[in-house]
């Protein structure tokens, strides 16, 4: 367990340094980075800021997230499924979440294609907080405190 939140703190903390790389960069950029799936729990999946993994297990062939200071959000990927038994099973939207050491906002629901496909071009409610601390973005269920599928890493 020690050694699991060891590992939780490292990672937080290289995204957290790219993340603030990529907000000095002169461009307004918060965060541009790939998603990575979730481990279900009793794989290991992390808890992060308070958001459960979804309790399977959810690959990613490709994707792409940009945010940026005046809360523009755009996120695209291809093959978000479940890793064991692929599909999507009987979810078809999904919000982008994003956590500046704290929820800041979601995304309007939008499509998730029976092949795992899904893109929102969209604004948050506002500007992202400034500073912008281990900016992270979550694929999740669009339902009622959903868990992840998916997240961005470094």
């Amino acid at each position: 367990m020690k050694r699991t939140i060891g590992l939780l703190a490292v990672v937080l903390a290289a995204v957290g340094l790219v993340g603030s790389a990529l907000a000095d960069d002169g461009n307004d950029r918060v965060l541009r980075s790939e998603l990575i799936g979730n481990l279900r729990p009793a794989e290991g999946g992390a808890t992060l800021f308070g958001v459960v993994p979804a309790g399977a297990s959810w690959v990613v062939a490709s994707s792409d997230v940009d945010v940026r200071r005046d809360g523009r959000i755009k996120v695209k990927f291809e093959g978000l499924v479940l890793r064991d038994a692929g599909g999507v099973g009987n979810n078809t939207a999904v919000i982008a979440s994003l956590f500046c050491d704290r929820s800041v906002g979601d995304t309007a629901p939008f499509a998730l294609s029976p092949d795992g496909d899904g893109e929102t071009d969209t604004v948050l409610g506002g500007p992202v907080p400034d500073p912008c601390r281990v900016p992270t973005v979550f694929v999740r269920p669009a339902r009622v405190d959903p868990p992840y599928f998916a997240v961005t890493g470094a």
